[in-house]
């Protein structure tokens, strides 16, 4: 038996006993729901209470009678546009009492589209996140309803006091929501047995909803604790759900949770059959759990919206942030806000040596201005007389064109929504220009690496904001001119491969796309099944006339000319909800390396998927890398680990060298050393037989924070180190390329290029090519 379904008997054999003496519990109980008037109490008609089982409506003076279900543990009434009560007003725990009061207080009715603030698994009772959230509300006065989507603590109780004292309505002028995550119900058997659960007594019901907007949003609780069982079932928040669907039947419906209950988006279960998400309109699911941006897209037109930690870096190499979502009954669309990266202002060109000039003779003009979740809205530059106002492109970069001089100062002003000016002014010399060129496209930049092949230089883009813009694009290499834009959908955010005549890519969903290499139309695409859990944010390999992609039960075989499966994984189906972002590594022509966080490591063979070795362990990171007969691989802890490619064997390990959760490869060097990055602390330099470290290089503090569960702005490096001769170009989070020495890790060049550099550049013979996370590419002169 696996651990889910030993936990998933547990909790069955406890809700049994549960039954049997919770039907003697049940009762009537009375109460009211008033609104204080001339400083009296006015009742408030039509307001539905529930014990999250039963439900009864208040009367003309406000009052009610609810038939209290013995399985019960709190009474809460449902929030309206009309009225609203605080996180800690709206519920009241049964425990002994048989009439509950309720002060309401008047709402503020919202306007669509709704504008809601939406965060998860901060994890901690620190609270600086706020910071962003008042920034946002502050650009955005339409701002109604800030979600806090579970797990607010972690191991420690009082991360919920805090939240429910100091992160209310009162406090933020919006209402606020939570709901439970599992680290919230139970911390791998933190709070087993202790007769109150933190949750409960602190934030209320397991479940819930609300009126907002004329939508009903329904709070639904985690599913499995991963711990101790359960204090509910789910399927009575089912059965809840199915009653109040009943009521509200012509109400378009917003499903709030930790995590999408049946994992996929589609259907609730509850005793007396299923509850179809379509059947019954809901319209949105906003959620957490993943430490991911990512949105999932279904054939109703509803989203699904997870949202990355608002304090540290998230799985899959996502930056800490926060969601901002719109959200009317017929369409939503959000964008992400990196709040801690405030009083941003980069000039990328014209600045020192480095100044791209087009083909029409025009000095191109490129800016990284960024203000958290106060919103730059202009950026304009001055050379000479002339006065350039630029273009937003991406999430923070800012383009425009300026007569060409030789030299100058190029002076920026960038304004914020609250009227806040950022100024920077560089000095320029055209005539010695390291710059070819430069390029603004129609995307983000992930972790794929550009692609130089065929005579184009391919890359590709993602959309962790609304999952409609992600592509590839082919440019070329020479002016940087864009000769081609195939749209996926979803998201790329890793590696792309190619046969030479196609270009193949896999979205967010594991989805693989073939595109034509010359003009982007696609060939084939190779669906994945919706109704597998784990989004994708591994790359893909080809190899054979075979192509190797996916993770999980998505990861698969295909024939590279027809797109039909060859072979499907078997080997390791844990529904991981939260994905390795490796870029698989090829070993040879006959197998390929594929990390699984909850699982190891694997060698699969290409022809036919079959399992060569596993070597197993939790929570690998960044991609393997094969040198000779050993394999590198970065473990959780600080570990760096050689094994056998023979069999997967582990030869030894260490620890010492503070690298935590590099989301890149580790590289063979000359003189014997392996070059590993960090989201923590640099690139270090091991010697790679006895992995002692030799030097370490350490570049600014990161812009965003991209690794898994590390705060605050660390020396980061994400991307994987490029060999260039005895020097490597290291790609860093503080936007800044590096050029360093391989004998101690000098700084011999460094070039500001703004945005954070997440993935590694190509070193061709005369250039360097490397893009940056808000969309931009550069080609640099070496």
């Amino acid at each position: 038996m696996d651990k889910r379904k030993g936990t998933m008997m547990k909790n069955r054999i406890f809700f049994l006993m549960l039954a049997s003496v919770t039907s003697m519990l049940a009762r009537d109980v009375t109460g009211k729901a008033w609104v204080k008037e001339n400083g009296s109490q006015k009742g408030i008609p039509g307001m539905l209470v529930s014990d999250g089982y039963n439900f009864a409506t208040t009367d003309e003076q406000g009052e009610f009678t609810l038939s209290l279900d013995g399985r019960a543990s709190a009474v809460f009434v449902q929030r309206t546009d009309d009225f609203t009560a605080d996180v800690a007003q709206f519920w009241q725990l049964v425990a002994d009492k048989s009439r509950f009061e309720f002060e309401m207080t008047p709402a503020r009715k919202p306007s669509l589209p709704l504008t809601i603030i939406h965060a998860g698994d901060v994890e901690s009772d620190n609270l600086d996140y706020l910071e962003g959230v008042r920034d946002i509300m502050a650009s955005h006065p339409e701002a109604s309803l800030f979600i806090m989507a579970g797990d607010i603590a972690n191991r420690d109780a009082k991360c919920l006091e805090v939240h429910r004292d100091k992160v209310n309505a009162a406090t933020l002028g919006i209402p606020v929501v939570y709901c439970c995550g599992n680290h919230d119900v139970d911390f791998r058997g933190k709070w087993a047995g202790d007769s109150k659960c933190p949750y409960l007594h602190t934030l209320g019901p397991w479940w819930s909803s609300f009126i907002h907007g004329e939508m009903l949003f329904v709070i639904a609780p985690i599913y499995n604790s991963w711990g101790a069982p359960l204090l509910y079932s789910m399927l009575d928040f089912g059965d809840y759900l199915k009653k109040l669907c009943a009521r509200y039947p012509n109400y378009d419906k917003v499903l709030v949770c930790h995590d999408i209950p049946d994992l996929v988006g589609y259907k609730v279960k509850s005793n007396s059959g299923d509850i179809d998400l379509d059947a019954e309109n809901f319209v949105a699911i906003i959620y957490a759990h993943k430490h991911m941006n990512i949105v999932k897209n279904y054939a109703s037109g509803r989203k699904a919206y997870s949202v990355a930690t608002p304090n540290k870096g998230g799985s899959g190499g996502f930056g800490h942030s926060l969601r901002l979502i719109q959200l009317s009954p017929n369409s939503s669309t959000s964008k992400i806000i990196y709040w801690n990266l405030k009083n941003h202002l980069a000039i990328a060109s014209p600045a020192g040596h480095s100044v791209a000039i087009g083909a029409d003779g025009k000095m191109q003009i490129s800016v990284a201005a960024y203000n958290g979740g106060d919103e730059i809205v202009s950026v304009i530059a001055t050379i000479g007389g002339e006065t350039i106002p630029l273009q937003a492109s991406g999430w923070m970069a800012w383009i425009g064109q300026a007569n060409a001089v030789e030299s100058g100062i190029c002076k920026v002003v960038a304004r914020a929504k609250s009227g806040k000016a950022i100024e920077q002014q560089v000095e320029f010399k055209a005539d010695t220009s390291t710059l070819k060129w430069t390029a603004a496209l129609p995307g983000e930049i992930a972790l794929a690496e550009p692609l130089l092949a065929n005579g184009r230089l391919y890359i590709a883009l993602s959309d962790d904001a609304n999952s409609e813009n992600g592509g590839v694009c082919a440019l070329n290499p020479a002016d940087g001119k864009l000769l081609w834009h195939a749209k996926t959908r979803y998201g790329i955010r890793n590696n792309i491969a190619t046969n030479g005549k196609l270009i193949f890519a896999i979205d967010t969903r594991a989805n693989i796309h073939a595109l034509d290499a010359a003009t982007g139309k696609q060939v084939w695409k190779n669906d994945s099944d919706p109704n597998i859990v784990s989004p994708a944010a591994s790359g893909i390999v080809c190899e054979n006339n075979i192509v190797v992609g996916g993770y999980g039960r998505h990861l698969r075989g295909i024939n590279a000319s027809t797109g039909e499966v060859i072979w499907r994984n078997t080997a390791w189906q844990t529904e991981e909800r939260t994905p390795a972002e490796d870029k698989l590594c090829l070993v040879g022509d006959s197998t390929v390396l594929v990390i699984s966080r909850l699982n190891g490591l694997f060698r699969h063979e290409i022809k036919t998927g079959k399992v060569r070795w596993q070597y197993k362990t939790l929570f690998l990171n960044g991609t393997a890398t094969v040198d000779g007969q050993n394999v590198f691989v970065v473990g959780q802890n600080n570990e760096l680990i050689k094994l056998s490619l023979a069999d997967g064997t582990k030869i030894s390990s260490t620890r010492q060298s503070n690298c935590y959760n590099y989301a890149g490869a580790p590289v063979p060097a000359p003189g014997g050393l392996l070059l590993v990055g960090s989201g923590n602390s640099g690139l270090v330099a091991f010697d790679k037989d006895d992995l002692i470290e030799k030097w370490r290089f350490k570049p600014g503090n990161a812009l965003v924070t991209t690794a898994d569960y590390v705060m605050g702005k660390p020396q980061a490096v994400t991307a994987t180190a490029a060999l260039d001769g005895n020097t490597a170009w290291i790609p860093a989070n503080d936007g800044w390329l590096y050029n360093i020495a391989l004998t101690d890790g000098a700084v011999l060049e460094k070039i500001n290029l703004g945005a954070p550099l997440l993935t590694k550049c190509i070193v061709a013979e005369d250039t360097i090519y490397i893009g940056d996370m808000t969309g931009r590419v550069f080609a640099l002169g070496k």
